[in-house]
């Protein structure tokens, strides 16, 4: 089965490298926009930070693409502290496939925005969101705990049961 795959962050690799391991059967295209003629299978996924205190949802791809956003959320929660400046990452990944059919999952990590930008190793909220349980932010942990406790990886573990029971049926 070949599934396009498109992803608005563009940082699904790793992610997506651990699900093709434990299902090789798949074979996957990374699309950078979405083509005019949709594939057979399209995996699309979309992150996003909600701070409850603000009311407002950031979309990771702003964030990636203008360097000044953080600083700019970050300026917005200067004056807060504590609960009021709790996170939300969420990630859905929806596929969709012949005959109308479409699978969604969702995942999410709670925790707090740190005061700072911190960690070289980011993209998106990773420098500023730190997971509750954990001393570091997203950008601060290594590889291999950030691929397991992740909202990303949370979401590709649901999507992986998913494929895995179309793979086992033959789909």
């Amino acid at each position: 089965m070949e599934i396009a795959i498109h992803s608005k962050s563009g940082q699904i690799c790793r992610e997506l490298k651990e699900l093709l391991t434990t299902l090789p059967a798949l074979q996957c295209v990374t699309l950078q926009k979405l083509p005019e003629a949709i594939p057979e299978w399209l995996l699309t996924e979309e992150s996003r930070l909600y701070v409850p205190s603000l009311g407002e949802e950031t979309q990771g791809l702003e964030l990636h693409q203008t360097g000044n956003s953080l600083q700019n959320l970050l300026e917005k929660l200067r004056q807060l502290s504590g609960i009021q400046r709790q996170g939300v990452l969420e990630c859905a990944l929806t596929l969709t496939g012949p005959r109308g059919f479409q699978k969604k999952v969702t995942a999410s990590c709670e925790g707090m925005i740190t005061t700072e930008i911190r960690g070289g190793n980011h993209f998106g909220f990773d420098a500023i969101f730190q997971k509750y349980d954990y001393e570091k932010t997203f950008a601060e942990l290594d590889e291999v705990t950030k691929s397991k406790v992740s909202h990303r990886a949370k979401a590709f573990e649901k999507l992986r049961i998913k494929l895995e029971s179309l793979n086992s049926a033959g789909v």
